[in-house]
């Protein structure tokens, strides 16, 4: 959603953005995301909303941009415990991928600041398997 990308190849993260990286259309099923196990459900879900903090107070912040995060943020916060549970809903998941969304294009129009900075060296240092 973003036209920034990360590429991590033999230990080194690279980053970069163009215009014409984002994809031409996504989409975003309640039914599949079902299928995530509860901790990469959780850990994309904390990301996103660290995506929406950051752009309320990234450099190109502006009004349009600040209500997309703290919208992402409040769909995320509503649906995230609730779709990480043995009990989870449809709905909750569907709120939690709105947020996500909104997670996406918050930072493309505010820009990113401090937590991807701070992440992209992290990055740069530490290698994650997955």
């Amino acid at each position: 959603m973003t036209p920034i990308w990360g590429l991590t190849e033999g230990g080194n993260k690279r980053a970069a953005g163009r215009p014409r990286v984002p994809p031409r259309g996504v989409v975003y099923g309640p039914d599949l995301s079902f299928r995530l196990s509860v901790s990469v459900a959780a850990s994309s879900g904390t990301n996103v909303m660290a995506h929406c903090v950051e752009a309320l107070y990234a450099p190109d912040a502006d009004p349009i941009s600040s209500l997309l995060a703290k919208e992402g943020l409040r769909l995320l916060a509503a649906g995230l415990p609730t779709s990480v549970a043995a009990t989870s809903t449809r709905t909750a998941h569907a709120d939690v991928l709105l947020g996500a969304c909104l997670a996406g294009w918050a930072p493309a129009a505010a820009g990113t600041a401090l937590h991807h900075k701070i992440c992209h060296i992290l990055g740069r240092l530490v290698r994650f398997r997955w």
